[in-house]
C-alpha cells in the first residue's frame, strides 16, 4: 500500500491568484494524486479503498508468476495528451505535432498557446521500470496541459471546445463559479 500523500508544496491559490499560480498548484497536486494509486497485478490503477475490492475478484496471477516488472507499458503523448505503447508512441509523434498545428490554426492569436515540448526524460522502453514511465508520463501530460488554450475564465480547452465555450465565456467569475461546483 502507497504512503498517505502530502499535500502540494505550493501554496493553495486564492481568488487573487495568477493563472500560473493555479498551474503550478494542479499540476503537483495532480502528481500527488496519480503517485498514491495503487497498481494492481493486472495493471489497473486504484485508490486503496476500491483496490481492496477489486483485488478479491481479480482473476490476474501475481507479478512473480507473470515476470519481474509487469506493468501497464503506456504513454502520453505530450501534444494530444492521448496514451500509446511504447512502441506506437514514436510512431504517433511523427505526425501529432502537424496536425496539433492544424487543428489550432482556428484559435484567435490572442488566444493561441505555445507549441508543447517533449518530455526532456528519455523516452521509456520495453526495459524501462514503472517509476520512468510514471516521470516521463507526469511530464508529457503537464506539458500537453500547459499547451492547451486557457479561457480569460483560466479554464483548458483544446480548439474546438474553446470555441464553443467561448461565445459564453463571462470571464474570472465563470472560474469562480465552475471551481466552487467541483470543489
Amino acid at each position: 500500500m502507497p504512503v498517505e500523500p502530502q499535500p502540494p508544496t505550493a501554496p493553495l491559490p486564492g481568488a487573487d491568484s495568477s493563472q500560473a499560480e493555479y498551474n503550478t498548484y494542479n499540476n503537483e497536486a495532480a502528481s500527488i494524486y496519480r503517485q498514491a494509486m495503487v497498481i494492481c497485478d493486472c495493471g489497473r490503477h486504484f485508490e486503496p479503498d476500491p483496490f481492496a475490492k477489486h483485488k478479491r475478484h481479480c482473476r490476474e496471477k501475481a507479478p512473480q508468476s507473470r515476470g519481474i516488472g509487469h506493468f501497464r507499458r503506456m504513454l502520453v503523448c505530450y501534444c494530444c495528451g492521448e496514451e500509446f505503447s511504447y512502441a506506437s508512441l514514436p510512431i504517433h509523434q511523427h505526425a501529432c505535432p502537424d496536425k496539433r498545428k492544424a487543428e489550432y490554426r482556428i484559435v484567435p492569436n490572442k488566444y493561441m498557446p505555445v507549441d508543447p515540448e517533449p518530455p526532456s526524460v528519455p523516452m521509456p522502453t520495453a526495459e524501462s521500470s514503472a517509476d520512468e514511465y510514471q516521470q516521463y508520463n507526469n511530464e508529457a501530460a503537464a506539458n500537453y496541459h500547459n499547451s492547451m488554450v486557457v479561457c480569460d475564465c483560466g479554464r483548458h480547452f483544446e480548439p474546438d471546445p474553446f470555441l464553443k465555450h467561448q461565445p459564453h465565456c463571462h470571464g474570472p467569475e465563470d472560474h469562480d463559479h465552475a471551481h466552487h461546483r467541483y470543489h
